[in-house]
């Protein structure tokens, strides 16, 4: 067998596995492993972690708009100075730094190709339904051309609450993971009552204010909603009231509205068939 690596390439590495912490008995094992099976997974796992990341999940013409931990953090920043009149603190933003660097151990550390069905993002929780969705519409509507929002839609707790399978949340920064197609039957459509029974079954979570975090950290995103290659969200976390409905029969929505219209938070009734709506879940990063 020809060798491909230089005499200096194999002492280079040989040092660079030791300044790792590799120790005499692992080296053996690697050595002593049948049919080279250790090293094979090494050489295996390498080549994984320098290929490009690009998603294979049928939404890979979104890659380009979507943001890494790093750059959102970035964003927080200027939405704290800009919208929230510094509302985070220095330290939130320490631990928030901390979390951005975690391992995703589910991923056995590799790292996350950032997809809309499976996207990490830094929500920030306000410390009720109606601060949350008044803070982060305050960025949709700052950072979208044209912004529209139904004044029938109001966030006060006598109209607006977390419904059962949603996450709560403590005040401040927490990394999560949004799938932004969930729950889309564009051929046969669904109801918001019917992706809430299923939720309740399986024990999936519902995202609420998620929603507006993940499309208001992704603006660009945002504007590519069209209904039939990207959904609309539903934010069948929430249960909403309006004037002249039955109590809590309402679930607030996010869209893009194209034509120079812009971006429009609305309510909807829960029990309507909808095909091009997505009904986002959320889990812990």
């Amino acid at each position: 067998m020809s060798r491909t690596l230089s005499v200096r390439q194999e002492h280079e590495l040989l040092l660079a596995l030791e300044k790792a912490g590799l120790v005499p008995d692992e080296a053996q094992a690697i050595i002593n492993s049948k049919k080279n099976q250790l090293a094979k997974g090494m050489v295996g796992w390498l080549r994984e972690q320098l290929a490009p990341a690009v998603p294979t999940d049928g939404f890979g013409q979104y890659a380009p708009y979507l943001l890494s931990l790093e750059d959102q953090l970035a964003r927080l920043h200027e939405f704290n100075r800009q919208f929230w009149n510094n509302w985070l603190d220095e330290d939130q933003f320490e631990a928030a730094g901390q979390l951005e660097a975690r391992i995703d151990w589910e991923t056995a550390g590799r790292e996350h190709v950032q997809s809309v069905n499976d996207l990490q993002i830094f929500y920030v929780d306000f410390g009720s339904p109606e601060k949350n969705v008044e803070m982060w519409w305050k960025v949709l509507a700052g950072t979208q051309s044209n912004a529209w929002r139904w004044d029938g839609l109001r966030t006060d707790k006598k109209h607006l609450r977390l419904g059962p399978n949603t996450r709560q949340y403590a005040s401040g920064i927490h990394r999560i993971r949004i799938n932004l197609v969930a729950n889309w039957e564009p051929e046969h459509g669904r109801t918001v009552l019917q992706v809430r029974e299923q939720a309740s079954r399986s024990g999936e979570l519902l995202a609420h204010t998620e929603v507006l975090a993940a499309y208001g950290l992704h603006d660009e995103l945002l504007r590519q909603q069209d209904g039939e290659n990207l959904p609309y969200a539903d934010m069948a976390g929430f249960e909403a009231t309006v004037s002249g409905g039955q109590p809590w029969a309402n679930v607030p929505g996010l869209r893009w509205r194209g034509l120079g219209h812009g971006v429009s938070l609305s309510a909807y009734w829960y029990d309507s068939v909808d095909h091009d709506w997505a009904a986002p879940l959320v889990r812990e990063s």
